[in-house]
């Protein structure tokens, strides 16, 4: 049982503060650079030289398939991140929904008090999932909690004092302590994203693609850009969608509160209106 130590929200990255529209300005421009770059380099080799480095398709090929394979790598990474936060609040709702029938098995005034506490905190946790980029949100929401964890806490302890032995208050107790247990595993699911290294790396090869794929493109003297800067579109498009996928507080893959928003209308009507004063 811990009521305590939340720790902070997720920790701030390089890439974690720029918005995904610079992010995908950035990368167009980067992409198409590498690629005119490529085929320039490739334009003034054929004009010295007719003959093609023989190695060069497998090159190209390579370098292509070991980015298909790093995308692929990074896009289920920040997949199952993604996930991995929908279950969090699922699971949350759950546990606080199964507290809050528990509750209502205790004895008077805790029965009431701790109903009145777990509609509350409902509300703070949903406000956590909708704080968004403010992280003076977060923040507070985060230490309501702890202090409303506490709050019930003490209502149960209460509780016990009255029939120790007693299975319902026993079953309630269980099921408080799953409850504040699945608080820090949604801020942990929150803070858990794609290193940034890994991100820095795709790019990294992504330029390197395209880059020998305008070299090809040069050298063979094909004068037609489209295709290639197609290419480029492409790329930075599946880049930033691995990237957006992978922001809990930003972008426009977000987790639903749904479960949150479902499990407040559902609680006993007038909750939370005569809830003991917090510390």
């Amino acid at each position: 049982m811990r009521c305590e130590g939340a720790g902070s929200p997720l920790e701030n990255e390089f890439l974690y503060d720029i918005g995904q529209g610079w992010i995908y300005g950035i990368s167009l421009v980067l992409l198409i650079a590498a690629t005119e770059l490529g085929r320039r380099t490739g334009q003034r080799r054929r004009t010295r030289s007719a003959a093609a480095p023989p190695a060069l398709g497998t090159i190209e090929s390579a370098s292509l398939g070991l980015l298909a394979l790093m995308i692929g790598f990074t896009f289920s990474m920040a997949l199952s991140r993604y996930d991995s936060r929908k279950a969090a609040v699922l699971d949350e709702s759950n546990a606080i929904g199964t507290a809050a029938l528990r509750a209502q098995l205790l004895p008077e005034p805790q029965a009431r008090a701790s109903t009145d506490l777990l509609a509350r905190y409902a509300r703070v946790r949903l406000t956590l999932g909708t704080a968004g980029r403010d992280r003076a949100v977060r923040a507070d929401a985060i230490g309501r909690s702890l202090e409303l964890q506490n709050a019930l806490w003490r209502e149960a302890v209460a509780a016990s004092a009255t029939d120790a032995h007693s299975t319902p208050i026993g079953l309630y107790v269980q099921a408080l302590n799953d409850m504040i247990d699945m608080h820090e595993k949604r801020l942990t699911a929150l803070r858990n994203h794609v290193p940034e290294t890994v991100v820095l790396l795709l790019y990294l090869i992504a330029l390197t693609a395209t880059g020998f794929t305008g070299y090809g493109a040069g050298l063979a003297g094909d004068g037609e850009r489209g295709s290639k800067l197609v290419m480029a579109v492409l790329i930075a498009t599946v880049l930033i969608l691995v990237i957006d996928l992978d922001r809990p507080y930003r972008g426009l893959v977000t987790v639903g509160q749904q479960p949150m928003e479902d499990l407040i209308q559902g609680l006993p009507p007038g909750s939370a209106t005569h809830s003991p004063t917090l510390p």
